[in-house]
């Protein structure tokens, strides 16, 4: 078997094994950047949203947990939520590519452990008496960056290891293809 079968074969023997595997867990990934309401010096926040990869509008058994790492001034935090620590679930929905949060409407996600929080609010709801925006808080450090919202986006999905792997096999393939090509007859 020549190795242009042999790398075709492998191709679609892991592809059929992706398309054929559950639908999985899909991680968002967004940020804050804001002022922080406390020290009024400036602050920024990575966070981490996961699902179970339901699409349209997510209910609490949806979330799976996340993650939360900021900064303001010399001032580090993080921490990592679970299911369990999600609150105020409406007004959230998710596509295959982002996470959408309506601000123009009434509800309300926090992933929140007693101590630190990623929060979202809609009109009329409120983390911690914000008007419409989101929020990075973690209370034992006295911080609560705020951010006015600028689209509904707040986070966009980061690619599964099976996705990576099918797009470099299909790489390899494209260069295996015109390495193929230059050779004489």
């Amino acid at each position: 078997m020549s190795n242009a079968k042999r790398i075709l074969a492998f191709c679609a023997a892991l592809a059929g094994a992706v398309l054929a595997s559950p639908a999985s867990a899909t991680v968002y990934q967004g940020s804050i950047s804001g002022i922080d309401e406390v020290s009024s010096l400036p602050g920024s926040a990575t966070y981490t949203i996961e699902t179970d990869g339901a699409l349209g509008a997510l209910g609490s058994g949806d979330f799976l947990g996340g993650t939360i790492s900021g900064d303001v001034g010399s001032t580090h935090f993080s921490d990592t939520f679970t299911a369990a620590d999600v609150l105020y679930i409406d007004g959230i929905s998710a596509t295959s590519t982002q996470l959408l949060f309506d601000f123009a409407g009434t509800g309300a996600f926090a992933l929140f452990d007693g101590d630190k929080a990623i929060c979202f609010n809609g009109v009329g709801t409120s983390c911690i008496g914000n008007p419409p925006g989101a929020i990075a808080q973690s209370a034992s450090d006295a911080i609560d960056i705020y951010a006015a919202p600028t689209s509904d986006v707040i986070a966009s999905a980061v690619p599964a290891p099976s996705t990576l792997s099918l797009m470099l096999a299909g790489f390899a393939l494209l260069v295996m293809a015109a390495v193929r090509r230059r050779k004489p007859a």
